[in-house]
């Protein structure tokens, strides 16, 4: 998504927990391990294939080169309800960092502003309130970090901090880089998230994925 939106607000907490929502319906709806202090790389694909459209009713669709901007990867259409995604830097085994960033992003635009930008109506709203004042109002923003915490989950993140520690930082955003597949930028991104958070923060957001990993098992085995 191109064209910058004011959207409702979030906290980078906020956004935090929707991340690890998602999060956990991969883990337990589709087998994943998303969530766990274990998980390694995210099968983000799987995330945007399924989950896009059980949850908001969204498709993939994979498009020539001629379709994008020179540097453009993907881009959402809300009133389609589709997500473009470039077709040849995803034909590969494994998509490079940047192309898996493009699509947990476009993903999160979905996760996050499908319901304020789904019609015509609402769009021209948002458009009129002009470019966002603050971060927690940007569109972009709240992608970017959504993104993120989706392709290196916050469980994981303090494992791999952890093991690592922070005594050298390089290498530590190396370790983040390789294990989880993504940018060094992305990488050292998170930990700045990880930073803003307090150590209350920190365990709220733990006990957060956990309860919500055991209410969707319990709904999983009601149904």
């Amino acid at each position: 998504m191109s064209t910058e939106f004011t959207v409702s607000p979030l906290s980078t907490f906020d956004v935090e927990k929707k991340a690890l929502f998602i999060l956990a319906i991969h883990t337990v709806f589709y087998g994943a391990d998303s969530i766990s202090s274990d998980c390694k790389v995210v099968d983000i694909e799987d995330i945007a294939d399924r989950e896009l459209y059980d949850l908001c009713g969204y498709k993939l669709c994979f498009s020539p080169r001629q379709d994008f901007s020179l540097q453009e990867l993907g881009k959402t259409n809300f009133l389609e309800k589709i997500v473009y995604l470039r077709q040849e830097e995803f034909a590969l085994d494994m998509p490079s960092p940047r192309a898996r960033f493009t699509m947990a992003h476009e993903a999160a635009h979905v996760f996050l502003h499908s319901s304020q930008l789904e019609d015509e109506k609402k769009i021209a709203a948002r458009l009129e309130a002009g470019p966002p004042g603050k971060l927690y109002l940007s569109a972009e923003w709240q992608a970017n970090k959504m993104a993120a915490a989706m392709l290196i989950p916050f469980p994981a993140l303090l494992d791999e901090v952890e093991n690592t520690g922070y005594g050298n930082c390089n290498n530590l955003v190396r370790n983040i880089a390789s294990r989880f597949n993504v940018s060094l930028e992305c990488a050292s991104k998170r930990l700045e998230t990880l930073g803003s958070f307090t150590k209350d923060q920190h365990q709220k957001l733990l006990i957060y994925a956990k309860r919500m990993r055991q209410i969707l098992l319990q709904k999983k085995l009601s149904h």
